[in-house]
This record gives structure tokens, C-alpha cells and sequence, in this order.
């Protein structure tokens, strides 16, 4: 390879990584939900958590939870486990679909 091919190689996955990156925050960003009043973001913690509770409790009875901002907030465990992995779903969702996109101008590039 030339200079100039391994300069462009070198540009090349540097721009795809931060525009990955970029493309990472902004899903991170969609995984935020509220209920009640209180914000919450559909990470695989805290979907293990709704789970380890459902093991023990009924899926209309309510508990407490701490949201993202370390506010108490009575939830009851089916409707918020549906709406956290609702969320969780359309975020990866959009974040596959996009990423798709960006593989293909990534190939694109004529190296």
C-alpha cells in the first residue's frame, strides 16, 4: 500500500469509530424512559432487577425503585417491566438499523 492508501485506511476507521460513537450516545439516549414521574433508562441491570423482583412478587403488585436521579418512585412491576423493555427494544432497534447504514458507507469507501 501506498502513503496516501494507508493515510486513507487510517482516516477512514477513525471516522467510522467516532461516527459508531456518535451513533452509541444518541441510542443511549432513547433507552430513558419515564413512569410516574420519575426517569428510568432500560439498561440490562435493570431489566435483571424487574426480573429478580417478578421472582418473588406478583406481576400487579407495586414496589419502590430508585430512578436515575436516585428519586424513589412506587412502580408496578408488569406495566414497568413493559414499558422498559418496550423502550429497550426500540432503541436497539433504531441503533441496528443505523448501524446498518453506516456499514454501507463505510464499504463504500473505495480504499
Amino acid at each position: 500500500m501506498t502513503p496516501e492508501q494507508l493515510q486513507n485506511l487510517a482516516e477512514s476507521k477513525f471516522e467510522f469509530k467516532a461516527a459508531k460513537q456518535t451513533l452509541l450516545e444518541r441510542v443511549d439516549s432513547q433507552l430513558a424512559f419515564t413512569y410516574k414521574g420519575g426517569l428510568f433508562k432500560a439498561t440490562p441491570y435493570l431489566l435483571a432487577e424487574i426480573a429478580g423482583y417478578l421472582t418473588m412478587y406478583n406481576v400487579d403488585e407495586q414496589i419502590v425503585m430508585m430512578d436515575e436521579y436516585q428519586n424513589p418512585t412506587v412502580i408496578t412491576l408488569g406495566v414497568f417491566r413493559t414499558m422498559a423493555l418496550e423502550a429497550r427494544q426500540y432503541a436497539l432497534n433504531a441503533y441496528a438499523t443505523e448501524f446498518e447504514k453506516l456499514k454501507k458507507v463505510r464499504k463504500g469507501d473505495k480504499i
